[in-house]
């Protein structure tokens, strides 16, 4: 049986990996993603603001830093209007993360096809594309966390503090600027070879 699923998962990944490579060889898809990247973003952000108009504060998935003294002290705010406008939020900010993180994936893979070809060599897929997904992995257990303790127990507040910590660090911080950075880096250099030619 763990054999079984672990041929699954590899199989997945693998059509996953080729699935980014092919996307993003297509611009109008990259932008596409990043269209809706921009539009979760806005409409987050609104219900966010809502939110401060309702209890004071921002939902605390925006809020950074964020301490587990803020969510004991706002947590009595989320009345069952706050909840109501927090489920509406977290509808948002469950698509945000799935669409920056297949963006990113295609950005990725673009800039990787990009290093492959300045080596002269062609680019089939590489597991590499699939690292920013551990964005929208970390933003989902942030979601669920922070639910469990506007729902349930000011105790899971330390966990979503946690994973809120580690995520700002590793997905947005490293993972994030990285890929932008390599892609910007690939930009300049194909660049530089297409104007010698």
């Amino acid at each position: 049986m763990t054999k079984q699923w672990l041929e699954l998962r590899i199989l997945n990944n693998i059509m996953l990996e080729k699935l980014f490579t092919n996307w993003s060889r297509q611009w109008w898809l990259i932008l596409f993603f990043a269209l809706c990247t921009a539009i979760t973003i806005w409409q987050f952000q609104i219900v966010g603001e809502t939110m401060k108009n309702t209890i004071g504060y921002l939902p605390f998935d925006l809020q950074t830093p964020l301490a587990l003294a803020d969510v004991q002290n706002q947590l009595p705010a989320y009345t069952e209007t706050a909840k109501q406008q927090y489920i509406v939020f977290l509808l948002w900010d469950t698509a945000f993360p799935f669409f920056v993180s297949v963006t990113l994936c295609l950005i990725l893979a673009r800039a990787l096809i990009a290093f492959y070809a300045l080596r002269q060599q062609p680019f089939t897929g590489n597991w590499l594309v699939l690292i920013p997904f551990n964005a929208a992995i970390m933003d989902w257990l942030e979601n669920m966390a922070f639910s469990l303790t506007i729902w349930n127990s000011v105790n899971w507040g330390e966990t979503a503090v946690l994973i809120k910590t580690i995520k700002v660090i590793l997905s947005v911080i490293i993972t994030s600027s990285s890929v932008l950075i390599f892609a910007f880096v690939m930009l300049i250099l194909s660049l530089r070879q297409y104007l010698k030619k």
